[in-house]
């Protein structure tokens, strides 16, 4: 368990730095949805690592897209026009995690909600 989170916390701090452009209360607001689910779902370590990676390289392709400065990782489309960083990493991490954790779709609706209003 130690590790995941060792690794999850270095995924974490990798889309901090890359995404610059975000706030980093909004990646650390959505890392904190993703321990949440994970918590609650009962997982294994690799399973919630796995998962760790997915939504950071979402929410790196989403904001990579607003302000193209890296390469892409899996998405190659831009923004539109006007996007907002913290929208983009806001959407991308609840799109992620609502595939991921569909159970749990009501709490990440409110999630949503909550960082589209700051």
């Amino acid at each position: 368990m130690k590790n995941t989170r060792t690794i999850t916390s270095g995924l974490a701090l990798a889309g901090l730095i890359l995404c610059s452009s975000v706030r980093a209360d909004m990646v650390d607001d959505w890392n904190v949805n993703l321990f949440n689910a994970a918590k609650a779902a009962a997982q294994l370590p690799p399973l919630e690592a796995r998962i760790a990676a997915i939504v950071q390289l979402s929410v790196l392709d989403a904001v990579n897209g607003v302000h193209r400065k890296y390469e892409p990782y899996f998405v190659t489309d831009r923004a539109p026009h006007g996007a907002l960083a913290d929208a983009a990493a806001a959407g991308a991490a609840y799109t992620a995690l609502k595939a991921l954790y569909p159970a749990q779709g009501a709490t990440f609706d409110a999630e949503l909600a909550a960082s589209l209003a700051t």
